[in-house]
């Protein structure tokens, strides 16, 4: 097994608490030690190793290791920590791209491109060409890539039901197409391959560095995509969309960073969710003076940004400071 006996039996007793839910892999869910939301703090549980438990809260994003008083705010007084060996904090730049100049698309796949153009069509009511299927990193061969790349063994029904699209660290995430089935909406490998770099995805183009770069930071896939047609006749080759999974937009302002834009010509522009209050965007401070300006948006007209064109109405919220 190559874990320490307690260490393990430690990791097991914790699991059978009661206050961990089963997320997805390894990763389980509990309560924020620091802002006590519930199923916003993820813990990883790596039974076949002795390395220390790390966590994060997707709410207050803040992180660190299962210690003393993290135990003592789920009520676990009585428990004590073995000697674990210490995993180190993931870095942005600690990134890796696997798979980075695999051709994705293949153009004599006409049921998979057909697949994938309608359900995008379906989402924001653009029918997009080849070549923009090739800058959304579209898959049309998903089980090859990933059996080459990822080293995810799996048949080829487990990829049919979804449309599959690329990360930046190489890692594959899978939308299901069918409506009826929106329980499982979307599928993503926690790969050890890509284990340990940000799961982030963007579109992005090459840049005039003459003019004014926006830096579109939003939650999902398909903000990403219904956010680029509707800034596409706008701000032309000049923008990146990133989708952060998520709400944290401090780690995809990190990931732009990483890729050497910012400066007084970047504008960086936050698309948040209904659902998001301003006051939980959480910017870091020295990130801040790295551009021209930060400012949030929000759909009023709609839930997030992966719709039609016609179905998103972007107001300014307010510029942080």
């Amino acid at each position: 097994m190559g874990t320490d006996s307690a260490v393990y039996q430690f990791k097991v007793d914790l699991l059978n608490t009661g206050l961990f839910r089963h997320r997805n892999g390894m990763e389980y869910s509990c309560t924020c030690p620091e802002c006590g939301k519930r199923d916003h703090c993820y813990v990883k549980f790596d039974l076949s190793n002795d390395s220390n438990l790390v966590w994060y809260c997707q709410r207050c994003h803040r992180s660190g290791s299962i210690n003393q008083s993290f135990l003592e705010s789920l009520g676990l007084d009585d428990m004590n920590i073995p000697k674990m060996k210490t995993v180190k904090r993931l870095k942005i730049n600690n990134r890796v791209e696997v798979g980075k100049d695999v051709q994705l698309i293949n153009p004599n796949n006409n049921s998979e491109i057909l697949k994938i153009v309608k359900y995008i069509q379906y989402r924001v009511g653009v029918e997009p060409t080849l070549q923009e299927l090739m800058e959304f990193r579209c898959l049309t061969e998903p089980k090859q890539y990933a059996d080459e790349y990822l080293h995810e063994w799996k048949n080829d029904n487990y990829y049919k039901p979804f449309v599959w699209f690329r990360l930046d660290n190489g890692n594959i995430h899978g939308r299901i197409t069918n409506p009826n089935e929106e329980e499982r909406r979307w599928i993503k490998f926690n790969n050890k391959v890509t284990a340990g770099t940000p799961g982030i995805y963007s579109i992005r183009k090459a840049f005039d560095i003459e003019s004014e770069i926006n830096v579109c930071l939003c939650e999902g896939i398909f903000d990403a995509i219904g956010l680029y047609y509707y800034h596409k006749q706008e701000y032309g080759i000049n923008a990146i969309y990133v989708a952060c999974l998520g709400k944290n937009f401090d780690l995809g302002i990190r990931s732009v960073i990483h890729r050497g834009i910012f400066g007084n010509s970047v504008n960086v522009r936050i698309y948040k969710d209904g659902d998001v209050s301003p006051k939980d965007i959480h910017v870091s401070k020295h990130l801040k003076k790295l551009f021209k300006s930060i400012t949030i948006y929000e759909n009023t007209i709609g839930h997030d940004y992966g719709y039609p064109s016609d179905k998103i109405d972007a107001k300014r919220i307010f510029k942080i400071k």
